[in-house]
């Protein structure tokens, strides 16, 4: 952080906790030659700095989906955002986290869960929890899922 500072670099985003992001955008006057920079704010929810504790957005987003579900609800959490974002990471904890408080006291007794994990690309869906699969040049792909 401080060798981009001392470079004069900035980020193009600023989190403000607990629901704004501003956007920096770099821009040109009408000259092409003097730079200014537009700052757009956008209002959120909620937002999280990138010094955030998995567990704290695990209990901010997810927490209520999971205690929903223990007492027989249904419950869905949707994630989108840039390539390298971060969703991957962030859902990875998420999940552990679900599965420790989903798990807490279970007894053992008859399945009283069903769980599915899907990515959604494009136009099509993957089940992120099934075995990977082969296609002759690449190993451990997810299986497509197919809408009728």
């Amino acid at each position: 952080e401080k060798e981009e500072q001392q470079r004069g670099d900035y980020d193009v985003a600023t989190v403000l906790p607990p629901n704004r992001v501003v956007m920096h955008n770099c821009l040109f006057q009408a000259d092409l030659k003097t730079p200014y920079v537009s700052h757009l704010t956008f209002n959120f929810d909620r937002v999280f700095p990138e010094t955030v504790e998995s567990s704290e957005v695990y209990a901010a987003s997810a927490a209520g989906l999971v205690a929903s579900a223990l007492d027989g609800g249904i419950g869905t959490m949707f994630m989108f955002g840039q390539t390298g974002s971060g969703k991957t990471h962030t859902m990875s904890a998420i999940q552990t986290c679900a599965a420790h408080d989903l798990f807490r006291d279970m007894d053992g007794v008859a399945p009283w869960l069903s769980v599915q994990a899907v990515e959604l690309r494009g136009n099509r869906c993957f089940d992120l929890l099934a075995p990977g699969v082969s296609d002759g040049r690449r190993s451990n792909l997810r299986p497509e899922l197919r809408l009728r």
